[in-house]
């Protein structure tokens, strides 16, 4: 029985289930939420997922909610993405990072992103999340020094959480190069093409234009720890 995923566009958490089950080559039926319309509130979602959230993955009889418990589900069934993880120290190392990833990285980077769109209204607050953003992304600038994705030498479920996060920052104006990223800048470029990052890039990427919302950020603040 084919897996059904529901999904929105836009939603870094959707996001990673597809770019899973795309470079898992892993069929499934796609079911994508409109937010506009509030899908994800009606009854029939409501029994799914009572939160009112996606992802949802229904197999068969199953049905899941929560990103990272269904991407542990699928894990256990179809086995984790990677060749060279098989072996204990990169798994290790895999499993270290998605949770490093989780809890650090991508904390700090939404919560960041809430500030420039204005979900968070504290200058002050941002100001310091985006200080610790940058500290934060130096050590994942050093992870791709010594090897071609965040934990060695193939695509695992390390780039498939963080991935989202680097190509909304960079939509919203985020310019890895001069924050002096350079690693990760050719990771971003090296990667926009392949074929599971493609398919799985929200619609709406597609359809509206970025913005120079960070840039704009990061300008102002320039301007303001020169004076």
């Amino acid at each position: 029985m084919t897996l059904k995923l529901w999904w929105g566009s836009g939603s870094p958490y959707s996001w990673r289930i597809q770019l899973f089950l795309h470079e898992k080559n892993i069929e499934f039926e796609s079911k994508q939420v409109q937010f506009s319309k509030k899908e994800t509130r009606t009854d029939e979602f409501l029994k799914m997922n009572p939160r009112g959230k996606i992802p949802v993955l229904q197999d068969g009889d199953i049905i899941m909610y929560e990103s990272m418990a269904i991407i542990a589900y699928l894990e256990e069934k179809y086995g984790p993405l990677g060749p060279s993880i098989k072996n204990p120290n990169e798994r290790a190392k895999v499993l270290t990072r998605t949770y490093e990833a989780e809890n650090y990285l991508l904390v700090q980077g939404y919560d960041f992103l809430r500030y420039i769109y204005g979900f968070k209204q504290d200058k002050e607050a941002a100001i310091k999340n985006y200080d610790a953003l940058i500290e934060e992304m130096s050590k994942w600038e050093k992870y791709l020094e010594t090897a071609k994705f965040f934990a060695g030498e193939d695509l695992t479920l390390v780039d498939c959480l963080v991935v989202p996060f680097l190509y909304a920052a960079e939509r919203s104006g985020f310019d890895y190069k001069a924050h002096g990223f350079s690693k990760i800048s050719q990771y971003v470029e090296e990667n926009r093409n392949r074929s599971s990052f493609v398919a799985s890039s929200p619609p709406h990427y597609k359809e509206t234009p970025g913005t120079n919302k960070v840039a704009d950020f990061v300008q102002e603040l320039k301007k303001e720890r020169q004076q």
